[in-house]
């Protein structure tokens, strides 16, 4: 049985320390890491995306308030907030927090006595595996609705209707395929790009829903076995034509132009859909790439990851949207969602993808 994870922000060596030696043999929850509490250690705390976060610090929290907006913003756990009396004081009546949950704190012991850290470390475990969730300043969850207004800001993904279907002409020399896939898709992908040339005029960019380490090794094999370049993307690195990049397992992947070029992006922000990587993230970021004809590409896979991303693709104009068809799918979740949106411009066999990924590149 898994348990529950925490990750510890504190600006003192010795208060990490403690907590490493508080937790080290627990049964009951793992602490993943700890870090003093700036830039460097929250993004390393959101990297590591454990279940809570610990904040311990002496700091007056009114000092640290961009840092933790960034928290708030970024991490998909729960929070747990220690601090002293004076500290609890203060933040409150200066309205330092947004709080959104009774709220208690927990109290500081002195390091010599034992039997209260002790005490104080069973208190905290209780905490976390209560069922309710821990003392909290904020709960960040999927279904939280503050957390799904801040994403829809961030990635844009809109509930669009077509009011009409775009002409299949694309007329610009500068394309680029993106494929969103999930259950079966290891399959799918090997069909699809194995019938690529080597010479196609265009970067590949591709979500496939896979934990962290599973694409490495899906990139490695793939390359293997395809004409065109096959790897995982890396973050900041320049699309070639000719090349696909999958993006990281656990993370998202947006696409950026800058000047001429296309620059990947990889994040650890909160999933979307329940994905990370999310299609429609990926999707949404390259509807805001001008000049650039796209040609997405929907496979099977589990739920509807894709479909709001799609639209808004089709919606920013100079988009083929191609869904494979349930007679070849694993699963048929997401080329359904995709398709019942209307903005698929063709239903194919995963045999026909590729063939009609290369009539679009010519300008049909």
């Amino acid at each position: 049985m898994k348990h529950p994870t925490f990750f510890l922000m504190s600006d003192s060596a010795v208060t990490r320390v403690l907590y490493g030696k508080l937790f080290e043999n627990s049964t009951e929850v793992d602490l993943l890491g700890a870090a003093r509490f700036n830039e460097t250690g929250i993004n390393k705390m959101i990297r590591l995306a454990s279940d809570f976060v610990i904040i311990d610090l002496d700091r007056e929290f009114t000092e640290v308030n961009t840092d933790m907006d960034k928290i708030q913003q970024k991490y998909h756990g729960k929070i747990i907030i220690i601090l002293s009396k004076e500290q609890e004081q203060n933040n409150l009546s200066a309205g330092t927090f947004d709080i959104k949950t009774e709220v208690s704190f927990f109290k500081r012991y002195e390091l010599i006595d034992i039997k209260s850290m002790e005490a104080f470390k069973n208190k905290l475990i209780q905490f976390i595996l209560s069922e309710d969730g821990p003392i909290l300043l904020r709960e960040v969850g999927q279904d939280d609705e503050y957390v799904q207004k801040k994403l829809a800001v961030r990635y844009a993904i809109p509930e669009i209707k077509l009011s009409e279907q775009l002409p299949l002409h694309i007329e610009t020399d500068k394309k680029i395929i993106c494929i969103g896939t999930s259950t079966g898709g290891p399959r799918a992908l090997q069909t699809v790009l194995s019938q690529l040339p080597k010479s196609i005029n265009a970067p590949i960019v591709i979500v496939q829903h896979m934990p962290p380490s599973f694409t490495y090794s899906l990139a490695k094999r793939l390359n293997s076995i395809c004409n065109i370049e096959v790897k995982e993307a890396e973050d900041g690195e320049r699309l070639k034509k000719g090349t696909a990049y999958i993006a990281p397992g656990g993370h998202h992947m947006t696409i950026h132009p800058i000047r001429e070029d296309l620059i990947v992006k990889i994040t650890g922000d909160p999933p979307v859909n329940g994905h990370r990587p999310s299609v429609d993230v990926m999707f949404n970021s390259l509807s805001f790439v001008e000049k650039y004809a796209k040609i997405a590409v929907i496979m099977t896979g589990m739920g509807a990851d894709g479909s709001s991303g799609l639209l808004r693709l089709k919606k920013s104009g100079m988009t083929i949207a191609i869904a494979e068809s349930e007679q070849t799918c694993i699963v048929y979740g997401m080329p359904k969602a995709a398709i019942g949106t209307g903005g698929v411009d063709e239903v194919l066999k995963i045999e026909d993808i590729a063939s009609n990924i290369l009539k679009y590149m010519k300008g049909r």
